[in-house]
């Protein structure tokens, strides 16, 4: 996997591909991209790993290129989250952007700007389990819910 980005991987999730019957290693970037990562059959929905399927995945050999290779951020990518079921990966970095990409296609479905903060690296960031909130941490901020469009529902207290 690291060989495919040209920078140190700096954040990464594994999903079930409920519509593969696989599982997706999504990986960021200090290279600026978000990598899609099909590692074959396995279980379907939302399982959780256990270690004897844990050490079958350790076993089997990464794929040799990327499903997808995603675009859109200006710096590194400090944190992602990814759904199948959703289609959806969301990233942060620091440029300061959320990015929402489409996981079945790669593109770009949305770009937030948590408006809550001084402009700062995003932190971290989590998808809500019905996909319609993302928990955004910025830098220099507190943390911010906001739906898909960008618009704030929530904030915590600094």
């Amino acid at each position: 996997v690291v060989t495919m980005h040209r920078d140190i991987v700096t954040c990464l999730a594994l999903v079930a591909d409920t519509r593969g019957g696989g599982k997706l290693l999504v990986t960021g970037s200090a290279d600026t991209t978000i990598r899609v990562w099909g590692l074959g059959p396995g279980a379907r929905g939302r399982q959780r790993l256990r270690r004897s399927s844990i050490r079958r995945w350790s076993q089997q050999p990464l794929p040799s290129r990327p499903v997808r290779t995603l675009h859109g951020h200006s710096g590194a990518v400090t944190c992602l989250a990814a759904d199948a079921d959703l289609d959806v990966v969301v990233s942060g970095g620091v440029d300061g952007w959320c990015i929402i990409h489409r996981l079945s296609q790669g593109e770009i479905l949305r770009v937030i700007a948590p408006g809550n903060s001084e402009p700062g690296a995003i932190r971290g960031l989590t998808l809500s389990k019905n996909g319609e909130a993302v928990w955004i941490q910025a830098k220099n901020g507190p943390l911010c819910a906001v739906d898909i469009n960008g618009n704030a529902t929530g904030l915590s207290e600094p």
